[in-house]
């Protein structure tokens, strides 16, 4: 999921897109693109592999796989949060 954040907003700040909005959204479709592909099992799998990421597992009535795949965008969220943060404090130190 990493790889798949930092790639796309690799190829978006490559054509010139700085706003943060923009690279959220162009993440966030590239995310929704990769779930479709993921099995309901992997991703549950995934999901409970880790305590912090196993308090998205889904609590609705909808189906389980829309549920598993709605809670694996969220951990995509929290991702280009992590992002975010990571590429502030980068510019922000010198070496």
């Amino acid at each position: 999921m990493l790889k798949k954040v930092v790639l796309s907003m690799a190829d978006a700040i490559q054509n010139d897109v700085r706003n943060r909005r923009t690279l959220y959204d162009l993440a966030m479709t590239r995310l929704a693109s990769k779930v479709l592909s993921l099995k309901p099992d992997r991703l549950e799998q995934w999901l409970q592999g880790h305590p912090r990421r196993a308090a998205f597992m889904p609590k609705s009535s909808i189906t389980r796989a829309e549920c598993l795949r709605k809670a694996w965008l969220e951990e995509g969220r929290e991702i280009i949060a992590d992002v975010f943060d990571y590429a502030d404090a980068m510019t922000r130190t010198r070496f």
